[in-house]
């Protein structure tokens, strides 16, 4: 099940808001490298997140020291479990968009990959990531970016890329997504933390390096 929060809901904090909601509504193009953060919102919480309070976000709050470099904002997720036993988030356009309404043009192909930066807490949990894939039947607006991966992330930074070279990005609703499954070892009344930074859409090769 899916929930959308508004971008200053109590699901996610936010300093400086009227800066950031101009820069989301900016109609672009974007035919360049781009920081997620100005294009798309965290609005899309989905499993436990539906109910208020079990996952919440911060922007630019608390965060962990950022990466050298860094572009756009920073974010931490506490997720607490609730009967669905996982969580996760996107970014997309406009706001709680699923389809419903046009995603972002984004003008030619030459995009390559999407990167980031991200830990956990507890260290040693799987989280899952996803660029595009918002796809329901039912309504009229789709994505045709598809990429996902998962990584066994720890409390310090590591490298996520995904892979989007020479797919369609004509129109893009869900720039990026995570979730997870909640951590039995925590209990039922624990917090698991998920860090982000650094969250770009890349017309560059990669810039990870191989294992």
């Amino acid at each position: 099940m899916r929930c959308f929060v508004p971008l200053l809901a109590a699901g996610v904090c936010a300093c400086g808001a009227d800066e950031a909601l101009t820069r989301v509504n900016h109609p672009g193009p974007l035919d360049e490298t781009f920081a997620v953060s100005s294009f798309f919102t965290p609005s899309g919480y989905m499993g436990d997140g539906e109910n208020l309070g079990l996952l919440n976000g911060k922007v630019n709050e608390g965060c962990k020291a950022r990466p050298t470099g860094a572009q756009g904002d920073c974010y931490v997720f506490e997720y607490r479990v609730g009967a669905l036993g996982w969580a996760g988030v996107y970014w997309v356009y406009p706001a709680n968009n699923w389809g419903s309404r046009p995603g972002r043009k984004v003008q030619g192909a030459g995009f390559k990959n999407v990167r980031l930066k991200a830990a956990v807490d507890p260290p040693g949990t799987t989280v899952n990531f996803v660029v595009g894939g918002i796809a329901d039947p039912l309504l009229p607006h789709r994505d045709r970016v598809s990429a996902t991966t998962s990584v066994k992330l720890s409390k310090d930074w590591t490298d996520v890329e995904l892979d989007i070279a020479g797919q369609d990005f004509s129109e893009v609703i869900g720039a990026l997504a995570w979730s997870m499954a909640y951590p039995t070892a925590l209990g039922d009344r624990g917090v698991a933390r998920v860090y982000l930074d650094d969250v770009v859409w890349d017309i560059n090769a990669s810039k990870v390096a191989a294992p």
